[in-house]
């Protein structure tokens, strides 16, 4: 069964990037993957992921993250998470929206293990910033990030992508 799962996200994703503006321009190119990213926010992609996770402690950002906190509590998962606003990979600030936490106290200073899950991949620059911001305002480092789509050419140990275009198409 978790087989086919993944197989049906794959194929969601492939059939998606079959539309892929190869010699489009910038803009044209930047749409095609805000659109991608769009299309991640369904149960059938969201939901066994979550299943899935492991970690208790998630942090997630924007739109998608806030399509993730509906998805945990429609599926009544205990799961701590804290919510980013968006665009911190285009530079802005990272803000908490939103949190919530079952067991302990997130401000604790002792260190906890938090999992990054985010529609995509490009730079690394939100997990970069937001690793920053945990050390730096909660003392807790992110130790595995989880994304549907991986658009970077640089492989990256903590990042773990359901679908990697340059590990499907070849890295350069």
């Amino acid at each position: 069964m978790e087989s086919e799962i993944y197989l049906n996200i794959l194929n969601h994703i492939e059939n998606k990037m079959k539309s892929y503006p190869e010699n489009g321009d910038r803009d044209t190119k930047w749409k095609f993957f805000s659109d991608l990213d769009d299309s991640y926010r369904i149960p059938e992609i969201v939901d066994p992921i979550l299943e899935g996770i492991w970690l208790p402690n998630l942090i997630l950002t924007g739109q998608f993250g806030k399509y993730v906190v509906k998805r945990l509590d429609s599926l009544d998962l205990k799961k701590d998470y804290i919510l980013f606003n968006g665009k911190i990979r285009e530079g802005e600030t990272p803000v908490e929206l939103d949190r919530k936490h079952y067991g302990r106290d997130i401000d604790k200073a002792f260190v906890q293990t938090w999992l990054l899950f985010d529609d995509s991949n490009y730079s690394g620059r939100t997990r970069f910033v937001l690793e920053n911001y945990m050390i730096k305002n909660h003392s807790n480092p992110i130790t595995s990030t989880v994304v549907i789509y991986n658009g970077s050419p640089n492989f990256h140990p903590q990042i773990n992508a359901l679908y990697s275009w340059y590990m499907v198409h070849g890295w350069k």
